[in-house]
Protein backbone atom coordinates (compact mmCIF):
# COMPACT_ATOMS: atom_id res chain seq x y z
CA UNK A 1 0.00 0.00 0.00
CA UNK A 2 2.83 2.37 0.68
CA UNK A 3 4.81 2.04 -2.23
CA UNK A 4 1.32 2.37 -4.21
CA UNK A 5 0.76 6.05 -2.80
CA UNK A 6 4.61 7.07 -2.92
CA UNK A 7 5.05 6.05 -6.41
CA UNK A 8 8.98 4.65 -4.93
CA UNK A 9 9.91 1.24 -3.66
CA UNK A 10 10.02 1.36 -0.13
CA UNK A 11 12.80 -0.62 1.99
CA UNK A 12 12.73 -1.64 5.01
CA UNK A 13 15.90 -2.62 7.05
CA UNK A 14 16.55 -5.58 8.82
CA UNK A 15 17.12 -4.09 11.99
CA UNK A 16 14.41 -1.45 11.83
CA UNK A 17 13.12 -1.79 15.11
CA UNK A 18 17.06 0.37 16.09
CA UNK A 19 16.11 2.67 13.37
CA UNK A 20 15.29 5.10 16.21
CA UNK A 21 18.38 4.68 18.75
CA UNK A 22 20.59 4.56 15.78
CA UNK A 23 19.43 7.53 14.42
CA UNK A 24 19.62 9.60 17.54
CA UNK A 25 22.68 8.51 18.42
CA UNK A 26 23.91 9.44 14.97
CA UNK A 27 21.99 12.71 16.13
CA UNK A 28 23.59 13.43 19.22
CA UNK A 29 27.03 12.13 17.60
CA UNK A 30 26.85 15.21 15.05
CA UNK A 31 25.79 17.75 17.68
CA UNK A 32 28.34 16.84 19.94
CA UNK A 33 31.53 17.34 17.74
CA UNK A 34 29.88 20.47 16.14
CA UNK A 35 28.98 21.83 19.45
CA UNK A 36 31.33 22.89 22.29
CA UNK A 37 29.61 20.40 24.57
CA UNK A 38 29.82 18.27 27.40
CA UNK A 39 27.71 15.56 28.34
CA UNK A 40 26.85 13.35 31.25
CA UNK A 41 26.18 10.09 29.89
CA UNK A 42 28.03 7.71 32.30
CA UNK A 43 27.67 4.81 29.90
CA UNK A 44 31.29 3.98 29.91
CA UNK A 45 31.27 4.62 33.53
CA UNK A 46 28.75 2.26 34.68
CA UNK A 47 30.08 -1.06 32.40
CA UNK A 48 33.13 -0.33 34.02
CA UNK A 49 31.39 -0.60 37.94
CA UNK A 50 29.48 -3.00 39.50
CA UNK A 51 26.26 -2.51 38.10
CA UNK A 52 22.81 -4.06 38.59
CA UNK A 53 18.87 -3.81 37.73
CA UNK A 54 16.26 -4.78 40.41
CA UNK A 55 12.50 -4.47 38.98
CA UNK A 56 9.84 -3.67 41.85
CA UNK A 57 6.35 -3.19 41.15
CA UNK A 58 4.77 0.52 41.31
CA UNK A 59 2.15 1.25 44.23
CA UNK A 60 0.20 4.53 42.65
CA UNK A 61 -2.45 3.23 40.99
CA UNK A 62 -4.39 -0.22 40.18
CA UNK A 63 -1.83 -0.95 36.89
CA UNK A 64 1.17 -1.82 39.03
CA UNK A 65 3.55 -1.58 36.61
CA UNK A 66 7.01 -2.45 36.94
CA UNK A 67 9.31 -0.67 37.38
CA UNK A 68 13.49 -2.10 36.17
CA UNK A 69 15.87 0.39 38.19
CA UNK A 70 19.83 0.60 37.40
CA UNK A 71 22.11 0.58 40.27
CA UNK A 72 25.66 1.10 40.40
CA UNK A 73 27.97 0.96 43.21
CA UNK A 74 25.09 0.63 45.05
CA UNK A 75 23.88 3.99 43.97
CA UNK A 76 20.40 4.29 42.15
CA UNK A 77 20.96 5.99 38.76
CA UNK A 78 17.47 5.35 36.75
CA UNK A 79 14.35 4.81 37.88
CA UNK A 80 11.41 4.56 35.52
CA UNK A 81 8.91 6.46 38.13
CA UNK A 82 11.52 9.56 37.81
CA UNK A 83 9.95 9.95 33.94
CA UNK A 84 6.54 11.31 34.97
CA UNK A 85 4.24 8.70 36.25
CA UNK A 86 0.69 10.43 36.20
CA UNK A 87 0.67 8.69 40.12
CA UNK A 88 4.11 9.36 40.84
CA UNK A 89 5.09 6.00 41.40
CA UNK A 90 6.35 4.49 44.62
Amino acid sequence: MGEETLRTKVFVPFHCSYMGAIGIAEITREYMKSEDSSTKFRGGAILSSDYSTRITQCQGCENNCELLSLYADGKLLACPAWSGCNTGGQ
